[in-house]
């Protein structure tokens, strides 16, 4: 039930260190962005009464009244907008096995290897600090893992999974972001990824609409539609270049563990797991290296273009 004076809130930034503020009203609740410039920052959170309000105490370099105006700070020293924090999320886990191919390789074994070979390229990259949402054997309810991201102030949210199809000729690889779905299959991927929450508990399972409302957080997710797109986009030309797996081009369709990312966010679908060469390519330590590389490679693309803006 929390409030804001959205209008108040963003016409307030009390010092050069606050790059950026948003919020957001719903229905019955509310949400804050604050964007900082400085990367080396400690904070505290109090809740007060008398009004009933929360407060956020911020201490770093940059966070005085006494800062001077015209600081000598080189420009380039602190980008505007940096692109860091990438939440990597590697599809079902535990019991939920995601697709099975013909000769009973499991999804989410491989997608756990593609997103720890991404997460090696990040680290060692040394401007991004990647994020698992799993890093083992185990079922993550898939509104968790946006809400991690969500919690950590993600820059970008990076969904893999592997696809299968009732037509074994199938095959390919395809990046999708959010949004209402176009055509049979794009609805019939989301359907497919959707499914992982019969592995949730029942109360959780009741929280999900089959429809995914798009209106109450239409004014929050399509500042970040573009990118999104954009990413996707990315991504695929890299992996047809890197990995060497044709592709389907990118799409849109309503996933559960998209919805409520507050940043850009894509789920690829790094073959078809029931297509025989897909299976083949899927399996080997090479193709898992070469898509965590064009992924990577498209991540950094992406920091280029639009970390400058």
């Amino acid at each position: 039930d929390g409030k804001v004076d959205s209008q108040a809130f963003m016409q307030s930034v009390p010092v050069k260190a606050i790059y950026e503020v948003k919020s957001y009203q719903f229905d019955k609740s509310c949400q804050v962005s604050i964007k900082l410039r400085p990367r080396d920052f400690t904070f505290s959170t109090k809740v007060k009464n008398d009004p009933l309000r929360i407060q956020i105490l911020v201490r770093g370099d940059g966070f005085t009244d006494l800062a001077p105006s015209d600081s000598t700070q080189a420009k380039d020293d602190i980008s505007d907008n940096p692109i860091d924090v990438i939440v990597i999320d590697p599809g079902h886990g535990g019991d939920d096995k995601g697709a099975v191919g013909a000769k009973g390789i499991m999804e989410k074994d491989i997608v756990l290897k593609i997103a720890k070979d991404l997460f090696d390229l990040l680290k060692a990259d040394g401007r991004f600090k990647p994020v698992m949402t799993r890093q083992d054997d185990i079922f993550v309810p898939l509104s968790q893992r946006t809400a991690m991201a969500n919690s950590i102030g993600a820059d970008l949210f990076v969904s893999i999974h592997a696809n299968a199809a009732k037509n074994k000729k199938a095959s390919g690889f395809m990046a999708f972001s959010l949004a209402d779905a176009k055509t049979d299959q794009a609805r019939a991927t989301a359907s497919l990824e959707n499914s992982s929450i019969k592995f949730e508990k029942l109360e959780s399972q009741q929280q999900y609409n089959s429809n995914l409302d798009f209106t109450l957080r239409d004014m929050v997710q399509s500042e970040y539609q573009r990118e999104s797109v954009d990413l996707a986009d990315m991504t695929q030309k890299e992996v047809v270049l890197d990995a060497g797996i044709a592709s389907r081009g990118i799409d849109q369709a309503g996933f559960f563990v998209l919805d409520k990312a507050y940043m850009p966010a894509v789920l690829l679908e790094t073959g078809f797991i029931t297509n025989a060469a897909d299976e083949r390519r899927l399996i080997r330590d090479d193709f898992q290296k070469k898509t965590a590389k064009a992924i990577y490679d498209s991540i950094v693309k992406f920091k280029d273009k639009y970390e400058r803006h």
